[in-house]
């Protein structure tokens, strides 16, 4: 071994150097470990040399696997010599560490029931789950659900369809019955009114109309006529302005509030666990906008009342309905006395065929025409028919009726 062989070398220095002295030779060398534990055995101690002469040197100690090396050796003491050299210590190598477990993760469902990740809570009240879930109130005796609405304004076209949280489409609602149709009724403009001729009524026997008759029928065309003879005449007409044939007015009606809804209403199912909250309340998946304005809804079938804090929203739905409303017609009836005649006019002339000298015939009150009649010599012609001035009717009708007959009814409550 080295630490032998060098113990060797300063005996025989020693020999040399004191041939007549005697060297105690001493072998420093310890054996070495060859188990693990605390290390190897420590190395020897020098030999101690003789007078001015070398001191063994230290042993080697060798450390065992996964345990502390040993210490080395001390160096040996020469009187008047040098002293050895201190022994050599290797370190043991370190035992490998235990391999470690497998990290479970986070949780991954915080709606099942079930501890996932393996840390003693489940749902609601494992950590993991609060930015996802939180507990709410459970529904009601009689109601049932977690729900969450969208309510929006029933527009033409409809609001369109907002998924709900968890991607799915929600189911549309109509809510809000609009009431009775806003009916009116409005007329438009008279027409066909038309004017009947006044009628000619003459006398040649008198100057006061005393022994009238209709000679509508002679002069009714325009033409230039004598019905009678002699040179005595007076005349007047029957009435004025003409008789009056009253016209018509169309009807319109005009209809407000068709859409039979106010509002839609978009309804999510949202899902729940009874674990991991106190006792009444249920673990449900937080809202997202737009349906975060509740915590949470329940539903009930039927149009009813909320129950005691159930009622920061309500909403009373049906599927669909059949809208039964109608406006009675309408009706014009013309204004009397709206419609007018201008005058009838006939004129008197003081030839025999509608020449010379004129006068008016255009009055209920008789006139005495004899001053154109001499001679015998006078004749008559209409030379105005009356023309019309158009009324104005007044309209009725256009009462609401009927009803929305809605379908599959149902309420929905909110906090």
């Amino acid at each position: 071994m080295g630490s032998h062989a060098r113990n060797l070398g300063a005996l025989m220095f020693a020999l040399f150097a004191l041939p007549l002295g005697c060297a105690l030779d001493r072998q420093g060398a310890a054996d070495e470990s060859t188990m693990g534990g605390n290390g190897g055995v420590d190395g020897g101690s020098g030999g101690t040399s003789g007078w001015d002469g070398a001191a063994g040197s230290g042993g080697t100690a060798t450390g065992g696997t996964g345990a502390t090396g040993g210490t080395g050796g001390s160096g040996g003491t020469a009187t008047g010599g040098t002293g050895g050299s201190g022994g050599t210590a290797t370190g043991g190598t370190g035992a490998t560490g235990g391999t470690g477990g497998v990290d479970a993760g986070p949780e991954s469902d915080c709606l099942d029931g079930i501890d996932n990740d393996g840390d003693g809570a489940a749902d609601c009240a494992d950590s993991d789950c609060e930015p996802f879930v939180s507990c709410v109130a459970e529904a009601p005796i009689d109601w049932e659900g977690a729900f969450r609405i969208l309510v929006n304004a029933a527009t033409d076209p409809p609001p369109p369809v907002v998924p709900c949280p968890d991607g799915s489409d929600p189911v549309r609602f109509e809510a809000g019955l609009s009431g009775p149709l806003s009916c009116s009724c409005s007329c438009g403009e008279m027409t066909g009114t038309t004017c009947r001729l006044a009628r000619l009524l003459c006398d040649t026997g008198s100057t006061n109309c005393a022994n009238t008759s209709d000679w509508t029928q002679y002069v009714n065309q325009g033409q230039c006529a004598k019905p009678g003879n002699g040179g005595t005449l007076s005349c007047r007409l029957n009435s004025q302005p003409g008789a009056i044939e009253v016209g018509t007015c169309e009807s319109h009606q005009a209809v407000d509030g068709v859409r039979p809804w106010t509002h839609v209403v978009d309804v999510c199912d949202v899902a729940k666990s009874s674990v991991g909250c106190f006792a009444g309340n249920v673990c449900v998946e937080k809202g997202q906008a737009p349906y975060d304005a509740q915590s949470i809804c329940v539903r009930h079938d039927g149009h009813t009342s909320c129950p005691d804090g159930w009622d920061a929203t309500a909403a009373q739905v049906f599927t669909d309905g059949v809208d039964n409303r109608t406006c009675s017609g309408c009706a014009c009836t013309p204004v009397p006395d709206s419609a007018s005649c201008n005058n009838t006019r006939y004129t008197v002339y003081d030839w025999n065929t509608c020449g010379d000298d004129t006068q008016l015939i255009n009055s209920t009150t008789c006139t005495d025409y004899s001053g154109l009649a001499d001679y015998s010599q006078w004749s008559i012609k209409l030379t105005h028919t009356p023309t019309a001035t158009e009324g104005t009717c007044t309209p009725s009708g256009g009462e609401p009726q009927g009803q929305v007959d809605f379908q599959s009814p149902a309420t929905y409550c909110c906090r």
